[in-house]
């Protein structure tokens, strides 16, 4: 999607004037500022334009059931951070790319990072649980593989703009093995259930670069949602889970 893209569908599915005003002056957490704020700071327009769509829906679902007098029953998933089909996916992804190269080795210096995207300081400070929730599926992962002391490191991904974000950032991680000269470094992203440019691009094109040019050896990005068994498996169970008691 193209900048002028985004605004002709700003234009199209909102109405120019009230269209804008939301580009404009709606706080989206998921971007850390507003639409513009986010194009300004040259994030992808397609990214801008889910988040915007994402947050409106809620939205409006929300302001439909504060208006209505007869109001339905209304559920969303919260998370899953540590929902055993989740933690299984990203388990089993790990451990068929390990059974052709080999499980790293922390003694030989090789780790694994789990990145997630990050959010703004203020987020987080304001009492976000998103952070803790980051870390819990870590650590169900860790314990879910029995992976040894030094192996998993936790990072953040995705920073942009001028405000604070939470950390540590992939990319500076990233850099820093490199440079300590890490063997071998694989990356699984958690948080992203099917690949985009923050993964594909992000993630398996700057950071392995970055990882590389620095003095790292081997890079390894290492796929688990798409159309997996594991991502399949996790969207049933959390289908299942709201829809209990409806069908």
């Amino acid at each position: 999607m193209k900048r002028s893209e985004f605004w002709e569908g700003v234009d199209t599915v909102f109405s120019p004037a009230l269209g804008r005003s939301y580009a404009c002056d709606l706080y989206i957490p998921a971007l850390g500022g507003t639409c513009v704020d986010a194009l300004d700071a040259h994030v992808e327009p397609q990214q801008v334009w889910n988040a915007l769509l994402d947050e409106m829906g809620v939205d409006e679902a929300a302001r439909f059931i504060l208006a209505s007098r007869n109001q339905p029953e209304l559920r969303t998933v919260r998370s899953f951070e540590a929902s055993p089909a989740y933690i299984e996916a990203l388990a089993t992804a790990l451990e068929q790319h390990w059974q052709v190269h080999g499980r790293p080795d922390p003694a030989a210096g090789e780790r694994l990072l789990l990145s997630f995207h990050s959010i703004p300081q203020a987020m987080h400070d304001a009492g976000d649980p998103y952070r803790s929730e980051c870390e819990r599926t870590v650590k169900r992962l860790c314990e879910r593989l029995d992976l040894p002391d030094g192996l998993a490191h936790l990072t953040f991904q995705s920073v942009f703009g001028p405000a604070a974000w939470i950390g540590p950032a992939t990319i500076d991680t990233v850099g820093e093995l490199g440079r300590t000269g890490c063997p071998r470094l694989d990356v699984v992203c958690p948080g992203f259930f099917s690949d985009c440019l923050e993964t594909l691009e992000e993630i398996n094109q700057l950071n392995r670069e970055t990882f590389t040019t620095a003095g790292g050896g081997s890079f390894h990005y290492v796929p688990w949602g798409n159309d997996s068994d594991g991502a399949i498996a996790t969207l049933v169970e959390q289908a299942r889970n709201v829809l209990a008691g409806w069908i």
